[in-house]
């Protein structure tokens, strides 16, 4: 064999080897995931699983789940407009294979699946949108890294989003505030939607934290049909925090407790006072109660069973006063009943010395 046919081999060899490499690499990169399209009441919810790596993604690791209302039935022709390829002949089909592309401004899925009866699945090729990162740029953004990208698209993020922050006068944020912000759930729509209940504000750090925290136009508007209308941020995330929903006001306004206050309803929730709480003691006659004499009730321990125990136990009225003082003694219906000829503070002074009863 001669040296010259040695060399061309060699170099088809390193050709050979080079080209493999490139098809390993572009296997390893290319994102895939499962795509399902179902009906949900009167709107079509597309949900994606995927995993954030591609060697991951054809594996059992597709740990990450978004799902995206997509449009109305009464709307179903704007709905397929982000479906590329899909039809609504194809989706009330009694079973077809569909090819489509779900389109979003940072990229696209190359998807094909199954669809039947209004339902469909199947698997999908992410595509980035290599006009993205232009639009980034002309709107003084720098370009995003493919990973960034791609949390981007399966985010659905939109660039609408960046002009109307703008628009709004929040601060100007780089391309990792503004993948958080998609990774958070923040979107156009909730952006939108908090200006329209009166909230804007400075940075877009506080748009996470209160998305973060299940602050929501309806949960707004749910307050301000209770009487609290324009709370500040901080005071919102303070009652969201600590469970204080249309419900539980609702609740106490039944029972005829008014407060223009909505810490005063924090509190009562911190301490575990709740309307369920006021009506059981309530059914044990102790009605009227106010707020302060609840709270101190339930911080002292005071069940609504243990209540009924030593009301059943004890001739006479007791009144929340003594309730709390027998609980913070330990005295129980029973080492009452097995006194019955003494008096509550005689009661309490035997508990004070030790004294717990037979059932003990």
């Amino acid at each position: 064999m001669t040296v010259r046919k040695l060399q061309l081999m060699s170099i088809v060899f390193v050709l050979l080897v080079c080209g493999s490499m490139l098809l390993v690499a572009h296997a390893e990169s290319t994102r895939t995931g499962q795509w399902m399209i179902e009906p949900c009441g009167n709107t079509l919810q597309l949900t994606l699983r995927y995993s954030e790596r591609g060697s991951l993604e054809r594996g059992d690791d597709w740990g990450n789940t978004r799902s995206y209302n997509i449009g109305s039935n009464l709307a179903l022709e704007t709905a397929l407009e982000s479906l590329g390829g899909l039809t609504e002949a194809d989706m009330k089909s009694a079973g077809t294979h569909v090819k489509f592309r779900i389109v979003h401004d940072a990229g696209s899925l190359e998807s094909e699946g199954w669809f039947a009866s209004g339902k469909g699945s199947g698997h999908f090729d992410y595509v980035p949108n290599a006009q993205f990162a232009d639009g980034l740029r002309k709107r003084g953004f720098d370009a995003p890294t493919d990973d960034e990208q791609f949390r981007l698209t399966m985010a659905n993020f939109k660039l609408a989003l960046l002009d109307e922050l703008k628009k709004q006068g929040y601060a100007s944020f780089d391309v990792h505030s503004m993948v958080k912000m998609a990774d958070h759930g923040v979107g156009l729509e909730y952006v939108q939607n908090l200006k329209s209940a009166g909230y804007t504000f400075d940075n877009v750090d506080t748009l996470i934290k209160l998305r973060d925290h299940g602050i929501t136009k309806s949960y707004i508007d749910a307050l301000a049909a209770e009487g609290f209308a324009g709370l500040p941020a901080s005071v919102l995330l303070k009652a969201r925090d600590h469970g204080v929903g249309a419900d539980f006001i609702r609740g106490w306004k039944e029972l005829g407790y008014q407060s223009a206050d909505i810490n005063s309803l924090i509190n009562l929730r911190d301490h575990g006072v709740t309307p369920e709480y006021a009506r059981e003691m309530a059914a044990l006659g102790m009605k009227n109660l106010g707020a302060a004499e609840l709270t101190r009730l339930r911080d002292h321990g005071v069940s609504a069973q243990f209540a009924r125990e030593v009301k059943e136990t004890v001739s006479g009225e007791i009144s929340a006063s003594d309730l709390a003082r027998l609980r913070d003694h330990g005295v129980s219906a029973s080492l009452i009943r097995q006194h019955r000829d003494l008096s509550l503070d005689e009661v309490i002074r035997l508990r004070d010395r030790g004294d717990r009863g037979t059932d003990y």
